[in-house]
This record gives C-alpha cells, structure tokens and sequence, in this order.
C-alpha cells in the first residue's frame, strides 16, 4: 500500500503540473494585444421557449425569427442573417443573400459577416438577440464584455433570463478562414454584464421612434412638473406672507 502511495502521489502532481501548465500556456496564446484589430461573429445563440414577458414569440406560437447584433465603441459592427424559427440559431462567418447569388456579386468581402475591432484593456463590446418582428425587433436578450476578457476562439457566455446564451468567435483580423482560430471554447464569468435593454443604436426604426417620442414625453412631464412645484413654491412664499402680514395688522390693532 505505502509502495502504491509512493508512485501514486508524485503521479498525481505532475499530472496536475502538466495540466495546470498547459491551461496556462493557452491561455497566454489566446490573449488579445492591445492595439491589434480583431475578428468577431456570433456563432450561436439559444433563447428560452417564451419572451420576456412569458408570453409565445409569436402569435401563431412559432419559434423566433432571431437576429443577433455586436456593436464597439456604440456603433454597429455586425448584424446576422435572420436565423427563421428557432430556440437556438446558428451563424457562421460568411454569408450569402439571393441576390448577391443571381448577381454574382458574391466576392469575398460581401461573404464576409464579421464585426472589427481594435483592441483595448479598457473597452468592450455588446452582443444582443432580438426576434426579428415585421417593423420592429423584440429584445430577448443581451451582454456588454469586457475586451480583456475575450479570448481567441469560442467565448461561451451564460445568461440568467431569455437569452440563455451565446457564443461568439474571435479570431486575428489578418488570419486566412476559420483554420487559423485556436480549437478552444472560454467560458466567460469575469467582465460580463447583462443587459435590460438593448443600446439605441440597435433599435429597429420604428423602435428608434418610439423610445425617442417616449423620452420627449418624460422630458415634457418632468419639466411641467418641475414648473409646477416651482409655481407651488412661489405661491406658497405669498400666501405665508400674506398671513403673517394681516397677524401683523390685527396684533397692531389691538
């Protein structure tokens, strides 16, 4: 038994060595430098079977028609094809519409569905879902990352509410096809933050009206109320003054 110990134990920690050694060495090669520009596309996207109000996606009770969004420095950098019907859409980093084929305008960079970046230990980017809706988008979902987090290869992301999850891949901004990204899955905790409501940049037109006729409407009602209480106020000056002035009088008329 003590012989068996003796061979297991020292075993044991130089696999734990080994291991520890090569998840750091990983790690160090899929770490972003800061001023390169990069690659990023999502990959995929799962959503729960009912929207954030617990109601279906759709009237009829069918999937979502789901689109995903990536924006950096609060500009849109990529938007997806709509992935129709379905809990869970796949995306890759090419793509290819009707037209472009009957066209024959498909060259490499309109097959290309990739967002840029440059990177940055302070910035960040936002990846949101939304169904995509006749006039408009409803949101499922979204996340802010932090760039130091990223990681080249699949970053797999985990959400608390509808948005499930999502995967997105980064690869260097000169690297030659999908050959060139590391086979390696990062699971993200640390510099993720979920997101209640999508950037306005990524709202559809119609909702682009709408949250901007609501925001008038609540600039609007705040200021009648700030004008109101300032009214109130001055009112309230007189009115105490006006009191104490005829107090004043009937005390002098005694």
């Amino acid at each position: 038994m003590e012989k068996t110990l003796l061979i297991l134990v020292p075993s044991l920690l130089i696999c734990g060595i080994v291991i520890a050694f090569k998840s750091f060495s990983e790690d160090n090669d899929c770490v972003l430098e800061t001023g390169k520009s990069y690659e990023v596309w999502l990959k995929e996207a799962e959503v729960s079977a009912f929207d954030r109000s617990g109601e279906s996606w759709d009237t009829d009770g069918s999937a979502p028609d789901l689109r995903g969004m990536i924006s950096w420095q609060d500009q849109v950098v990529l938007q997806t094809v709509e992935a129709s019907d379905g809990l869970i859409a796949r995306w890759g980093d090419t793509a290819i519409s009707a037209s472009q084929a009957i066209q024959g305008e498909a060259d490499t960079q309109s097959l290309q569905r990739v967002g840029r970046f440059r990177m940055d230990a302070e910035g960040s980017v936002e990846t949101c879902i939304f169904d995509n809706d006749l006039g408009s988008h409803s949101y499922a979902g979204g996340f802010r990352i932090s760039l130091s987090s990223l990681r080249l290869g699949d970053n797999y992301i985990t959400g608390a509410g509808t948005l499930k999850s999502v995967t997105l891949c980064v690869r260097e901004a000169d690297a030659a096809g999908n050959d060139n990204v590391p086979k390696v899955a990062w699971v993200l905790t640390d510099g993720v933050q979920e997101l209640n409501e999508p950037p306005f940049r990524m709202l559809s037109g119609a909702d682009k009206l709408f949250t901007a006729t609501e925001n008038t409407i609540d600039q609007t009602a705040n200021r009648i109320s700030d004008e109101i209480q300032e009214l109130g106020d001055t009112l309230g000056e007189k009115l105490e003054k006006n009191i104490q002035d005829t107090i004043n009088n009937l005390k002098k008329s005694e």
